[in-house]
């Protein structure tokens, strides 16, 4: 009796174990053997599924561990686990996965997880964050972190994302302090979520991210002078140019809503007709501009001449500017002429100075406009050739507008009989930003603006 024995040749190649892990600085990997890891938590996320055969035959996973005694895994036999180290381990942890087919294939990875310090991961916490940021407007936040039996050496790395994003992006940052710029909203969306984390590291650990959700709304610009409405001559006729520009690779979508002082100094909405050189109305104030537009829209009324002030809303933030302009209509013909046009330039910072000549100034009208959602106490300064300073305060509640002669802001507690000239400072006590206008008037009317340098 003879006995043969067959040999069955395998009908494909061994499988490959590969691991991604995720130590709480996000997913790396898979890596298929070797590979040496610097762990910044000791809480660890372990996976095997992109273990590949190339039958696309079921696999069986089997975890384990060696090295430094205390670690475990949260599982031996799924294909996701978690390996938790203890507090104080130092050392290096091996973490195995091997994977066998149904034909009784395998292979096997490891990885080193190589601890360094005894101490426990810092902690982290955003101490200072707004609730809400503008889009445009850069914003600042600020954190600390917390040594817990480390080397008291810590990193500091703050991210963002925003609007549901997947991916983090880096904010500047120094240190304990970062600030960024919000993105643009996209067209359509009135406003959306920025969040904002900040991770410590301290030697080869990193603390648990802190998260902060920050409501992120629309661009909003303050345009401080609007005047519209008939006056001097028959057929005469004073009306505000807006000039509106998208420099953003985002089509804007916006909003342009106007108010004026009423009675008792009411801040009131003030119904102008808005319309675009075409001479369309803008419905409710509504307006578009395609990316890397421009478009200029008129403001008028057929009351007598009457000032305000317009609220500028987009989801992105553009830049833009205002002239006055006069146009006289022919009694005879009906063709109407722009007489003249005067650029208005408005400003917006905390402190804003600007030269005053000598005399009285009773020929400057300054307009100031709170952006903000807090009251803004504003110190008025004036030197002179001397050197010597006077000054007054203004106290604007929440998007108060005001609109006088300089003088009538002053009072007599700024130097006028007898001023030599020097410099005007207006600058804001403690946070908040205003918009302001100076303009040069003769007889009430605008003829020029005066230079303002803001920050």
């Amino acid at each position: 009796t003879s006995t043969v024995v067959f040999q069955i040749a395998n009908d494909g190649s061994s499988p490959i174990a590969k691991i991604l892990y995720d130590d709480g600085a996000g997913s790396s990997g898979p890596f298929s053997s070797g590979h040496i890891v610097n762990p910044q938590r000791r809480t660890i996320s372990l996976d095997g599924s992109s273990s590949t055969d190339d039958q696309t035959q079921q696999l069986v996973y089997l975890w384990a561990l060696s090295g430094v005694a205390g670690p475990t895994l949260s599982s031996t036999d799924t294909a996701t686990t978690t390996l938790t180290v203890p507090s104080g381990t130092v050392g290096t942890v091996v973490v195995s996965l091997t994977v066998t087919d149904e034909q009784n294939l395998s292979d096997t990875s490891i990885l080193n997880f190589a601890y360094t310090s005894s101490g426990d991961p810092p902690s982290a916490e955003i101490t200072s964050y707004p609730d809400s940021v503008t889009v445009g407007e850069e914003f600042e936040v600020q954190g600390e972190g917390t040594s817990n039996g480390g080397s008291g050496d810590l990193a500091y790395i703050w991210e963002a994302r925003c609007c549901g994003a997947e991916a983090w992006s880096p904010m500047f940052e120094d240190g304990t302090r970062a600030r960024m710029t919000p993105p643009n909203l996209d067209a359509g969306t009135a406003e959306g979520d920025l969040e904002v984390r900040l991770t410590v590291k301290e030697g080869g650990l990193a603390s648990d991210p802190d998260t902060k959700v920050l409501h992120l709304g629309p661009s909003e610009k303050y345009f401080a002078q609007l005047a519209v409405g008939t006056f001097g001559q028959p057929g005469q006729r004073f009306e505000t140019s807006i000039v509106l520009i998208n420099d953003q690779d985002v089509p804007a979508e916006g909003q342009l809503t106007f108010f004026t002082e009423g009675e008792d100094g009411v801040e009131e909405e003030w119904p102008v007709t808005v319309v675009d050189r075409s001479g369309n109305p803008l419905t409710d104030g509504q307006f578009d501009l395609p990316n890397l537009g421009a478009a200029e829209y008129l403001v008028t009324g057929e009351e007598v001449l009457k000032s305000g002030w317009m609220k500028l809303s987009s989801n992105v933030k553009l830049d833009g500017h205002l002239f006055y302009r006069v146009v006289e209509k022919n009694q005879t013909t009906g063709a109407e002429q722009v007489m003249f046009e005067v650029p208005i330039l408005p400003v917006y910072g905390k402190t804003l100075r600007t030269s005053l000549s000598p005399g009285t100034n009773q020929d400057l009208a300054l307009a100031l406009v709170n952006a903000g959602d807090s009251p803004l106490v504003i110190k008025m300064m004036a030197d002179d050739a001397t050197g010597a300073a006077t000054q007054k305060t203004i106290t604007l509640e929440p998007h108060q507008r005001v609109a006088k002669f300089l003088y009538e802001f002053s009072g007599p507690q700024l130097p006028w009989v007898g001023y030599t000239g020097g410099t005007l400072t207006l600058q804001v006590q403690g946070d908040g930003k205003f918009a302001a206008t100076i303009l040069k008037t003769r007889d009430g009317f605008p003829l020029s603006i005066l230079p303002l340098a803001a920050k």
